[in-house]
């Protein structure tokens, strides 16, 4: 792809690369293209002092750099939980070719992922194609990042979101900050709305789905997996309604002490406090109820959860 009309003098860069000679190499080549702000490391956490301030536009960074740390920091990039931008352009490097490692850094919600040895050529060629065609990105309860879906499920998902694109405004010219501030503020209200709603139809899934194990005189540590989802997924719609809808935010402070208590006497709860979290799972869902592709995405969910179950074991 050519970038003669691209002007990346003032995008802001972190390449994060624990080889010397690669770092100098990568540096130099972008350089060469008008990439004059780059902060070059070896060290994950100067990258999060620089995304935790910064309006970063591109980040480059080997996956295994300190231990791993870039997938799970990633990740809370894209959330929202760290930084002004949870939209930053990404690419990740990885030596580590194993489908757990490579579904790590996907899921993670990167935007592109190159495996080592790599050519300073294909780099160059990924930072066009974010400017060029960057995809939209997708919201699901515990993934936000890019559509990498070849075929749309049928009437599943929540519309696609575009993304602000701070690494193209750079380099066409047309970066205003205090726009961009704005419109990362809509893509948020945007990605939250739709993330606390997954959140409620996840919420009331998994319990469909712990109930029955119970009726079925399971006694076993398989469902702790669907209880930890449970706690860790309505901690998360709390938060996210704190300031936005008082009513879910206390439903779902009210389900965590219970889910809690079932799950420390996982083996055999109180059957009360099992009809109780299912009460609550059902006065959340009815929250977010009213809308006709929620009974659609209540059906992908649920196999979700059923696949999730059957490769635990339960």
């Amino acid at each position: 792809m050519s970038n003669k009309r691209h002007d990346f003098s003032q995008a802001k860069v972190v390449l994060v690369e624990p080889d010397s000679g690669v770092r100098r190499l990568i540096a130099a080549a972008m350089r060469s293209r008008s990439f004059d702000n780059v902060v070059v490391t070896d060290s994950i956490g100067q990258l999060e002092d620089l995304a935790g301030t910064d309006l970063l536009d591109l980040i480059i960074c080997d996956v295994e750099t300190n231990g791993n740390a870039f997938v799970g920091f990633h990740n809370l990039i894209r959330k929202g939980g760290h930084g002004p931008n949870p939209y930053v352009s990404s690419i990740a490097t990885t030596s580590d070719r194993t489908e757990d490692n490579i579904r790590a850094v996907i899921n993670s919600g990167i935007d592109n992922i190159l495996l080592k040895p790599l050519s300073v050529a294909a780099i160059i060629d990924r930072v066009m194609a974010i400017i060029a065609s960057r995809k939209d990105f997708v919201v699901a309860a515990e993934y936000i990042g890019p559509d990498r879906r070849v075929r749309p499920r049928q009437q599943v998902s929540m519309p696609l979101v575009t993304v602000p694109n701070t690494l193209k405004a750079r380099a066409e010219g047309s970066y205003v900050e205090a726009q961009i501030k704005k419109d990362i503020a809509i893509a948020n209200a945007l990605i939250n709305e739709q993330r606390t709603t997954q959140s409620a139809v996840l919420i009331n899934e998994i319990v469909l789905q712990i109930i029955p194990f119970y009726a079925e005189n399971k006694n076993d540590d398989s469902i702790l997996i669907h209880l930890h989802h449970l706690l860790r997924t309505a901690h998360d719609l709390a938060h996210r309604n704190r300031s936005t809808n008082r009513e879910v935010a206390d439903l779902c402070s009210a389900m965590i002490p219970i889910v809690q208590k079932v799950t420390n006497e996982h083996r055999d709860p109180a059957q009360k406090d099992l009809h109780l979290m299912k009460d609550l799972a059902t006065a959340i869902f009815m929250a977010y109820g009213t809308v006709d592709k929620i009974e659609a995405m209540s059906t992908s969910i649920a196999e979700s959860i059923k696949n999730a179950r059957r490769f635990s074991g339960a």
